[in-house]
């Protein structure tokens, strides 16, 4: 039985991302090991078999505006100016950090025989990953991004015994900038999504946080486009956390601003949709096209993306659009040709059950941590 490490930025089931991830893979390995979890303290979780859990103060967000001295430095990073190293490890020991982590980490390294760090781009995930690197394996949830680029991110990319990544373009892209490392890939475990199949409404269905960096404002944007060539009234369906970016998107016809919901929920949402669209042009994964594959509901999703590219030419589950003249072909198709719009759900379930159902998945992580265990 092996000891792990898992730092992580929050521990619980009803996450999303990174933590939602390594949650599902943690879960489903634990009755063969022993995970130690070093989390913060707004972690909300449920007790699990040979699961222990130490939670950590961490350095509050609020920082990045309210400290000037950080907020001067957060403000170059997003600026796309580098800032000196001495800059940058302020920044990250302000970023999600906990001394207290480092600390406790400090005495429990010996007995461990592993550790995972995901995200990369937080600071106590940083600071374990140079420090006790000999031990680390970093799950990146990597994508084209500035804070990539910066020295001391890269420090901890080369101080890591190497990486596990969640898709091909992931590991693609982070081997131009790390070079000659050890990669893993493994995906994410995939349910099957079974529930009564309405009529499809005509709807667009957008699944995720609300923030500009997600491409929510250009999806709402291609709606309203759409409406106003056609003279059609598509609506798209806003599902998940956060605010609108812009508050006046609230009173667009076309906006239908659920929030957050149930599980049982989303499934129906997602199956009853003409398509989930995913506009982000920085994923390392994307869970939400592959519920909606799986669920087959077909995909609408930007070009742009690496990854989720990839997964829509792989599949042939769904439209990789880059232009709003694409967008508008994409749903002209899917609202008129339902025989094609069924192929594309069909062509969806098949890839994900071959590719990210759970056994493959979790056969795929355990040989993964077995290399690295083995690896010196």
């Amino acid at each position: 039985m092996a000891r792990i490490g898992v730092v992580v930025q929050k521990w619980g089931e009803h996450l999303s991302g990174a933590e939602r991830a390594i949650y599902t893979l943690i879960s489903n390995i634990n009755n063969n090991n022993e995970i130690i979890v070093y989390s913060s303290d707004i972690s909300k979780f449920s007790p699990m078999k040979n699961v222990d859990v130490k939670l950590f103060k961490f350095t509050p967000v609020e920082l990045l505006s309210s400290d000037k001295t950080i907020a001067r430095i957060f403000n170059k990073i997003a600026n796309f100016t580098y800032p000196g190293i001495k800059e940058e490890v302020l920044f990250f020991k302000h970023f999600s950090f906990s001394d207290e982590l480092i600390t406790e980490l400090e005495r429990d390294v010996e007995k461990l025989d592993l550790i995972l760090v995901t995200p990369y781009l937080f600071g106590a995930g940083l600071f374990v990953s140079i420090y006790f690197g000999h031990k680390t394996v970093m799950i990146p949830c990597y994508h084209d991004e500035f804070y990539a680029q910066l020295k001391f991110v890269n420090l901890a990319f080369q101080s890591v015994k190497g990486f596990i990544c969640y898709s091909e373009p992931e590991k693609e892209q982070l081997k131009q900038i790390v070079g000659n490392k050890s990669f893993k890939v493994v995906g994410i475990p995939v349910e099957s999504i079974e529930v009564t199949k309405k009529e499809v409404q005509p709807y667009l269905l957008y699944l995720g946080r609300r923030e500009l960096a997600k491409g929510i404002v250009e999806a709402i944007d291609f709606v309203r486009s759409y409406n106003l060539v056609t003279g059609d009234n598509l609506k798209i369906k806003l599902v998940g956390s956060g605010s609108l970016p812009i508050p006046v998107l609230k009173s667009y016809a076309e906006v239908d601003d659920i929030g957050p919901v149930t599980e049982d929920e989303k499934k129906q949402l997602i199956c009853n949709a003409l398509a989930l669209v995913q506009p982000s042009k920085n994923e390392s994964f994307s869970l939400v096209i592959m519920e909606a594959m799986a669920a087959g509901t077909p995909v609408i999703v930007n070009s742009n993306c690496l990854v989720t590219d990839y997964f829509v030419k792989k599949s042939q589950a769904g439209f990789s659009v880059s232009s709003f003249e694409d967008f508008c072909v994409a749903v002209q198709l899917l609202k008129n040709d339902r025989t094609l719009r069924v192929k594309l759900g069909e062509n969806g379930r098949t890839f994900v059950s071959e590719n990210f159902n759970k056994d493959i998945v979790l056969g795929r992580f355990e040989e993964a941590l077995l290399f690295y265990l083995r690896k010196n």
